[in-house]
């Protein structure tokens, strides 16, 4: 199997529900690695369901999300209006958008901040400097992220030790006609190494990062 744009999109928008359902709280590392952001403005990519999101909706920022899955980005809008948080800006504007991490429909130097929480080794090798750049574009001189990728060499994982960095991995589900179909979402795996050289080479500076073998690597990067 070979990753698939089109593909991927109807993989995520038929696991959104039970995904959305599944993952619904902040994740502990980007509490950690945001403890010293004051509110400003802010871009979830690959927001999801809008777990991580919410954190800061909550905290007085001026938050906006994206995800190329429409089903996501549906869930996503139900889950804040469930909280009472309206999804539309003072000018009307959608604050949940359906779009593409490699091509972010907003203007150069729009954010204070962004996050990208398990999104990021989603896209192909082909596409990592292409993700980046967006990343680097839409944030403010001296601007921070957030980036979280899962580790290949995580104690937690030991299975990808000795996969294949390229990977498929099933989520199954149910579906009308009783039968159990799994479906097949691609990963990148990055080592520690690689996506703390990858960065770097695109202009962030490294402010903080989890050890060599955490379940999940994560950094916080600053715009050079």
């Amino acid at each position: 199997m070979k990753y698939d744009k089109k593909d991927q999109m109807r993989v995520w928008d038929s696991i959104a529900e039970g995904w959305a359902g599944w993952r619904n709280t902040v994740r502990k590392d980007v509490i950690e690695f945001s403890k010293d952001w004051k509110p400003g403005k802010i871009l979830d990519i690959g927001c999801g369901s809008g777990r991580n999101l919410y954190y800061f909706a909550e905290r007085g920022f001026d938050w906006y999300g994206i995800d190329f899955s429409k089903e996501m980005i549906k869930q996503a809008k139900e889950n804040f209006k469930r909280k009472g948080i309206r999804t539309n800006d003072e000018n009307g504007k959608d604050r949940l958008i359906v779009a593409d991490m490699t091509e972010i429909p907003f203007e150069d130097e729009a954010f204070d901040y962004c996050i990208s929480i398990a999104s990021f080794h989603h896209l192909p090798k082909r596409l990592h400097e292409k993700g980046l750049e967006e990343i680097k574009r839409i944030l403010k001189p001296g601007g921070e992220c957030i980036l979280s990728v899962w580790n290949k060499y995580s104690f937690a994982q030991p299975g990808f030790w000795f996969s294949p960095k390229e990977k498929f991995i099933p989520w199954k589900r149910k579906e009308k006609s009783g039968s159990v179909k799994a479906h097949e979402r691609y990963y990148y795996l990055f080592d520690w190494f690689e996506i703390t050289s990858l960065v770097r080479k695109n202009g962030f500076q490294i402010k903080k990062a989890t050890d060599f073998f955490a379940e999940n690597i994560t950094l916080l990067l600053k715009k050079a």
